[in-house]
């Protein structure tokens, strides 16, 4: 189970990713829907001791007033064409490797 620490740098980790550099009340919802997406893409933003967890809205929300970094900001379609272009390369690097 991931501690307070764990949970904590998680989700400062996560600013970084999905471009949002505080956790707001305004900013939540949108925090934690790019962190669901990039979970889908890649797995969990989390570890522990025990291992690999991922944030849940219920962390963000914990959290709100509480993580501030020195993210870049990102709006939303900046942050959509670079995860899901990052994931098509990706796959289709994969996949050209193998049938080469």
């Amino acid at each position: 189970m991931a501690n307070q620490q764990d949970i904590v740098r998680a989700l400062a980790y996560a600013t970084e990713i999905v471009g949002i550099p505080e956790i707001t009340a305004e900013t939540a919802p949108e925090f934690a829907a790019r962190v669901a997406l990039v979970q889908v893409l890649n797995g969990p933003l989390g570890v522990s001791e025990e291992g690999p967890f991922p944030i849940d809205a219920g962390h963000v929300v914990a959290y709100i007033g509480q993580i501030k970094t020195e993210a870049e900001k990102q709006n939303r379609n900046v942050f959509y064409k670079r995860q899901i272009t990052t994931k098509l390369d990706e796959v289709a690097r994969i996949v050209a490797t193998s049938v080469e």
